[in-house]
């Protein structure tokens, strides 16, 4: 009876070992390109004011965002900022720029990335740069995104005068 069950137990051990290698790793190089495509895309929903296909790039919780106005959820929270942006901003230009990925491993990575603007909301100037991150998660082969924060991205101090 022992050899039985010492037999199973190494029998599931190497099923289990060829599983984990018969998975392939993720594709980075492709899934980074996907991810810069989504961050523009959901950059264009946005702008758009089209939540559906803002939340089609998120989890399904909506995840989490932080910016200028503190944390917040993805969801209904966003909504109403997308469509406030609607009627109280203008952009003539939004790009991407500078892109950064950190792999935590092949299911998470985090997008870092520069956004250059040139808008208005409620008539004053956007900045004309943020630092963005985004924390992308695999969930059943579609690249989510789970988390978004923005930073203003401002010039560094000038160096100390001797």
């Amino acid at each position: 009876m022992l050899r039985i069950i010492v037999n199973s137990v190494l029998a599931c051990s190497l099923l289990e070992a060829g599983l984990a290698t018969a998975q392939t790793a993720a594709d980075r190089p492709a899934v980074e390109k996907q991810i810069v495509a989504n961050e523009k895309a959901i950059i264009a929903a946005i702008l758009k004011n089209d939540p559906k296909t803002f939340h089609s790039y998120g989890v399904p919780d909506g995840g989490a965002l932080l910016g200028d106005q503190g944390p917040m959820k993805g969801g209904a929270d966003f909504d109403k900022i997308m469509s406030q942006m609607k009627t109280d901003c203008t952009f003539a230009k939004v790009e991407l720029a500078e892109s950064n990925f950190y792999w935590f491993n092949d299911m998470t990575v985090v997008h870092m990335f520069k956004e250059n603007m040139d808008g208005t909301c409620k008539g004053q100037r956007l900045p004309a740069a943020v630092w963005s991150s985004t924390v992308w998660t695999n969930k059943g082969g579609k690249w989510l995104s789970a988390f978004h924060q923005e930073t203003e991205a401002v010039a560094p101090p000038a160096a100390a005068k001797k």
